[in-house]
């Protein structure tokens, strides 16, 4: 390893390796779960068992960060439907009632604890992962393999990674982010045996990545990753990362070898600070605002990544180009933002139609715009063409027809509560909370903070 990239990483290892303090804490809360998961299962006279998994499990968690994730685990013949009802109302009585109620496959509830963010997850204990009934009765079996593999050093290894992940904006599996998951860079590490190995690799990388853990084959769909479950071959473990994601990790790898700096792992914090002078030049910025209700965060940021998507494709449909997009969701509140180089057309466009040849579409071209024409039709090399007048002018009137945009259902039943906003009250209102003002940066200056 390079001296200047070992000074930086050695100095990542040292921030994001717990405390003593931390570890007490913490173990003193999950204990305290535990037992009353066993005491409330013997109320409620079932059988079930407590069963800390995730990366406190597997001491992989970084400093100020731990969340704690403890199974529910049940036995095979309670089956599925039994499982999410007597599941949940045990899981509930645990969180004391406060709980939340979140759905991944099947739902689980998510609760806090002296500061700590918990989810109590129903479970089947099951003989072998191939027995599974639901998604999360795997876990178990994650825990004892990498609990297998990880060696200390490795675990360090895994909050550097973990670290750098979240540096260059590749971390996280849900639909905010589309990276890499804990458990991901967990399997990474163990395949690599170190992050200095992972990145040297990763720097080359080349679609489609194959990551195997253990040897054998791969009989899943293919992707541009693949990191191979070591308890089901089948199954890509790295399904989530997006093509992005993937190129991002790739990318920051080669800057960081060529480059070693903490900005990697610890972006630049005057950016949280920085001002913009209007909008960028030829460029304007077009923001809805809309309260989704009562709507997971999972939910919030999976709908509006799908409707920002549906907007900016029904606005390039009508004749506004769109560079680019962005969406964020905070407090049950979605946001989304569009670049766009106008925010009024000109009255009228150039429509081009068929060619010459093909009398019987000319035919139908001409009687569909024939009431919008105001000069033509005429012939353009071999196609015909005309002068039409546009039926949207202006931005705010092409959003005012819902349903013609791919709106996801949360999104679309509120969406006549939107507040629309452009330029600089666009930026105005993402500047009223610093951790969306510093995405929203993010993605105003295009330029990724670690690139030099």
């Amino acid at each position: 390893m390079k001296p200047e990239l070992q000074v930086v990483v050695s100095e990542v290892e040292r921030l994001t390796r717990p405390t003593p303090e931390e570890r007490e804490k913490v173990a003193q809360v999950v204990k305290m779960l535990e037992k009353k998961v066993s005491a409330e299962a013997s109320t409620m006279n079932v059988v079930a068992e407590p069963l800390l998994v995730g990366s406190l499990a597997r001491d992989t968690w970084i400093r100020g960060e731990a969340d704690i994730d403890l199974f529910i685990l049940f036995p095979p013949e309670t089956g599925r439907s039994q499982l999410e009802k007597i599941g949940i109302s045990l899981a509930q009585r645990v969180a004391g009632g406060r709980g939340v109620k979140v759905y991944a496959e099947h739902p689980y509830i998510r609760t806090s604890v002296d500061g700590f963010s918990v989810d109590l997850v129903p479970a089947l204990k099951v003989e072998a992962a191939s027995k599974r009934v639901t998604a999360v009765d795997r876990t178990p079996f994650h825990l004892r393999y990498l609990l297998g593999k990880l060696t200390d050093p490795m675990r360090a290894d895994v909050r550097i990674l973990k670290k750098f992940m979240k540096g260059v904006g590749a971390y996280g599996a849900e639909s905010r982010r589309l990276g890499f998951s804990g458990f991901v860079c967990e399997l990474l590490t163990v395949s690599y045996g170190s992050f200095e190995s992972l990145v040297e690799s990763a720097s080359r990388w080349r679609p489609p990545t194959i990551v195997k853990p253990e040897p054998g084959g791969y009989s899943g769909p293919e992707s541009h990753l693949v990191v191979v479950d070591p308890t089901d071959a089948s199954r890509n473990a790295a399904a989530a990362v997006s093509l992005e994601s993937y190129a991002t990790f790739i990318a920051a790898c080669q800057h960081l070898l060529a480059n070693p700096s903490r900005k990697f792992f610890f972006p630049e914090p005057e950016l949280r600070l920085k001002q913009v002078d209007g909008i960028p030049e030829q460029s304007h910025l077009l923001m809805l605002k809309l309260r989704l209700g009562e709507v997971v965060d999972e939910v919030g940021w999976s709908e509006l990544r799908s409707s920002a998507k549906g907007v900016a494709e029904h606005l390039g449909r009508r004749g506004f180009s769109v560079a680019d997009h962005w969406f964020w969701f905070e407090h049950g509140v979605g946001y989304m933002v569009f670049e766009l180089d106008t925010l009024e057309l000109p009255p009228t466009e150039i429509r081009q139609g068929p060619q010459v040849y093909d009398h019987d579409s000319f035919t139908r071209f001409y009687a569909a715009n024939r009431d919008r024409i105001v000069r033509g039709p005429w012939i353009r090399a071999d196609r015909w063409v005309a002068e039409c007048r546009r039926a949207t002018t202006r931005v705010s009137e092409a959003l005012s027809t819902p349903r013609e945009i791919d709106l996801s259902p949360s999104v679309r039943r509120n969406y006549d509560s939107r507040t629309t906003l452009m330029d600089e009250h666009a930026l105005e209102e993402a500047k009223s909370s610093p951790d969306r003002w510093f995405n929203f940066m993010l993605f105003l200056n295009k330029k990724p903070p670690w690139l030099e």
